[in-house]
């Protein structure tokens, strides 16, 4: 059965189009039918097998209805839809065409008709436009790229909006494949921070592998090559290849456990979620934010907190082990501060 897989972040540079070549060419090794299919205005991806923008047929005419999607054939195996600069006025153009979010949808049926694959990648445009709209309705799975930076995890909640209203309307079977972290340097504190944010928000939605910053990754597109053919033996070979396991092991979405417990508060739109937290710590002394009993203090109290993405339901139970374990205070004079570990579900605060 074909799986299709969207790699999508409407965040520009975040290595949407390196991880949709890079992957279709580990699967392609691991001797599966691959195709890939630009729904980028931009073209890069076209251009990174090696292919013309120029080409004579390509994406944009096809979702037009001027004939079936091209098929062309690379030299590493991968198979290619190929894109072109007009595709960025698609959107305006289609704006009036009944069904217009079933496009690509109709395309791909139409050509596993007369020719199978194991797997079809859609790379994505940096928007959350018709196109993008368009590959969230044909996709079976979501991978979303983030790279390892502050600005890449801004606009998350905007994503996990967008993929539930897709499931509710046009595409129950979409599911989120995983969130991959890109162009990671262990080097980096600020790196490291942002990988533990986006493991601690996301748990068990993030791939284990990491794409590690590698040099020959953004050297190979130069070539037309991907990074098997260019650099077999570099940390970005290796990373992509371990990527290619994973999601090999992907599971449709009914057999994952639901991601969908919502609770909004007031207009905001943002996902507010209730959990109670217990902090237990030796003192030495009496203080006014708990009682203290065979020298411990214990400080139970309810928050709610407000959250630009959600925590299912059934992680609950693991976040609240592990702020047990991390949520640690400390006393020291008149000042105590709270939650030092500074996690994205307790922020950082002074009493």
């Amino acid at each position: 059965m074909t799986k299709i897989i969207a790699v999508l972040n409407h965040k520009g540079g975040v290595g949407k189009t390196t991880t949709t070549i890079n992957l279709a060419a580990a699967l392609q090794q691991k001797k599966k039918r691959v195709l890939a299919i630009d729904m980028d205005g931009q073209a890069n991806l076209t251009e990174s097998f090696g292919l013309s923008i120029e080409e004579e047929q390509t994406v944009y005419g096809a979702m037009k209805g001027k004939y079936p999607l091209p098929l062309v054939e690379t030299a590493g195996g991968v198979t290619v839809v190929p894109s072109c600069l007009d595709l960025s006025a698609a959107e305006a153009e289609l704006i009036n065409e009944p069904g217009r979010e079933l496009i690509l949808s109709g395309l791909i049926a139409k050509s596993l008709d007369h020719r199978k694959f194991d797997y079809i990648l859609i790379d994505c445009p940096p928007s959350l436009g018709l196109l993008t709209l368009n590959a969230l309705t044909a996709a079976d799975y979501l991978i979303i790229p983030v790279q390892a930076q502050f600005l890449a995890m801004r606009g998350m909640a905007k994503i996990m909006n967008v993929i539930a209203t897709v499931q509710e309307r046009l595409n129950p079977k979409l599911a989120i494949g995983g969130i991959v972290i890109t162009q990671f340097d262990k080097r980096k504190t600020l790196n490291k921070s942002v990988a533990e944010l986006v493991k601690d928000s996301f748990c068990d939605k993030v791939f284990k592998t990491v794409i590690r910053d590698n040099v020959s990754l953004a050297e190979a597109p130069i070539k037309g090559k991907n990074i098997f053919e260019y650099s077999k033996n570099s940390n970005g070979a290796k990373d992509y290849m371990a990527l290619a396991q994973e999601v090999l092991k992907l599971k449709p979405r009914y057999e994952q456990e639901r991601f969908t417990e919502r609770q909004y508060e007031g207009r905001t739109g943002r996902v507010a979620v209730v959990h109670e937290k217990i902090y237990r710590r030796k003192t030495a002394g009496s203080s006014p934010h708990g009682e203290r009993n065979g020298g411990s203090l214990q400080l139970r109290h309810q928050q709610k907190h407000s959250y630009p993405y959600e925590i299912p339901r059934h992680q609950e139970e693991h976040v609240a082990e592990r702020h047990r374990e991390r949520g640690n205070e400390r006393i020291s004079g008149k000042e105590r501060t709270v939650n030092r570990h500074g996690c994205r579900i307790c922020p950082p605060r002074r009493r």
